[in-house]
C-alpha cells in the first residue's frame, strides 16, 4: 500500500531491484541510530514460529539486526531464553536478537524460531544465525523488530525486505526426521501487510 502507519520507527518504503524483481521494502538511511518495530502480533506460545527478513546494506560501517520483543496478555515485556543453533541454552533476555552484524550489498535471508515454551528438541535449525529463543508460557504477543544502528556518523543506506512470521508446520523436521512442531494457519508479515491463512487480511506495511 506504499505506507509504514503501524510500524514505528523512521524509514522510507522505495521500489528497489530483488534479484530481478521490482518489489517494495523499508529503506533505512542513517548515520546513527534506527530501531524499526512492528505492531503487536498475537501469539500462541505452545506454538513454534519461523521470523525471516531478507537484508542488504551499502557500507561496511554499523551493525545490522533483527530481533523481537515478547509480551505477555497485559502486553508487559517479557523475558525468552535464547538457545544456539548448537543446542546450547543461554540466560534469558528481553532484549533479544537472532542476528546482528553487517550483511553486505547483495540481498541476505535471515531465518530464525521462536520455539514453542515446551520445546526439548530440534534447536539446530535456522538461516543466516546462530540463535534462536524459546518463548515462556505466558506470552502472548510479538513485535519484529529490524535495526541499522552504531553507524557513528557514517551515513549508511540498508534495506529490509519481506518480514514474516509463520508457524511452523508439520513439514518442519529434527535431524531424526521427527516433526518438530505441528499446527494450522500461517502469519506472515509482508511488503503489503500482516496476513493469516484462511482469516481476515490486516494492513500493515507498505
Amino acid at each position: 500500500t506504499g505506507t509504514r502507519s503501524t510500524w514505528s520507527g523512521s524509514g522510507t518504503v522505495v521500489s528497489v531491484d530483488f534479484n530481478g524483481v521490482n518489489v517494495q521494502a523499508d529503506r533505512i538511511t542513517t548515520s546513527g541510530d534506527v530501531l524499526v518495530a512492528s505492531d503487536y502480533i498475537e501469539i500462541d506460545p505452545s506454538v513454534s514460529y519461523e521470523v525471516s527478513l531478507w537484508m542488504k546494506d551499502d557500507v561496511a560501517v554499523g551493525t545490522r539486526y533483527l530481533g523481537i520483543y515478547v509480551y505477555d496478555k497485559t502486553k508487559s515485556t517479557l523475558s525468552v531464553t535464547p538457545v544456539t543453533t548448537a543446542g546450547v541454552k543461554q540466560s534469558a533476555t528481553s532484549n533479544f536478537y537472532f542476528w546482528n552484524g553487517r550483511v553486505g550489498n547483495a540481498w541476505k535471508q535471515y531465518t530464525g524460531y521462536m520455539f514453542a515454551h515446551d520445546t526439548a528438541r530440534g534447536w539446530g535449525v535456522g538461516q543466516n544465525v546462530a540463535i534462536n529463543c524459546i518463548l515462556p508460557p505466558n506470552a502472548r504477543y510479538v513485535r519484529l523488530r529490524y535495526l541499522n544502528y552504531y553507524n557513528a556518523g557514517t551515513t549508511v543506506n540498508a534495506w529490509f525486505y519481506n518480514p514474516k512470521i509463520v508457524p511452523v508446520g508439520a513439514t518442519m523436521l529434527d535431524a531424526d526426521g521427527t516433526p518438530i512442531r505441528a499446527l494450522g494457519n500461517q502469519i506472515w508479515l509482508d511488503s503489503i501487510g500482516l496476513k493469516t491463512k484462511n482469516a481476515a487480511f490486516k494492513n500493515v506495511m507498505m
